[in-house]
């Protein structure tokens, strides 16, 4: 099955990064683990890992190009294997600016704040707050 290589959030804060450099071409072998494309923050350079074994089926997005996080960049597959689907899919970005992030709409899955059960022993300890 084919896999999405998209731009990572490597931060809090991270909106966007740029490619500099895939280190693999379209029709190469990966290993799981093995860096792919090297991207630039606004703070750091990072080689993106392959996140398992395959082929480089596609080079979504080129060299210089800058994309917001969640943004297709390669599609990591098997030989011969068709992707149009993940081509034609929603990216991560578009996904968040169409139904919005869980986790940034709320600090629960359920949209309500966690509970002191959830929150683990220090909550229940009367662990100090900010407040005072």
């Amino acid at each position: 099955m084919a896999t999405r290589i998209d731009m990572p959030q490597l931060g809090l804060t991270m909106e966007r990064g740029t490619i500099l450099q895939w280190l693999k071409a379209e029709g190469e072998r990966v290993e799981k683990g093995q860096a792919v494309v090297l991207i630039q923050t606004e703070k750091v350079e990072y080689e993106v890992e392959a996140p398992g074994a395959g082929t480089l089926l596609k080079v979504v997005a080129k060299e210089g190009a800058e994309l917001p996080v969640g943004s297709l960049m390669g599609i990591l597959g098997q030989s011969g294997e068709d992707v149009s689907g993940l081509l034609s899919a929603p990216t991560g970005a578009e996904r968040g600016a169409r139904w919005g992030s869980a986790e940034r709409r709320a600090p629960g899955a359920d949209g309500r704040a966690p509970s002191a059960e959830s929150r683990g022993p220090s909550a229940e300890r009367g662990a100090p707050s900010a407040e005072r």
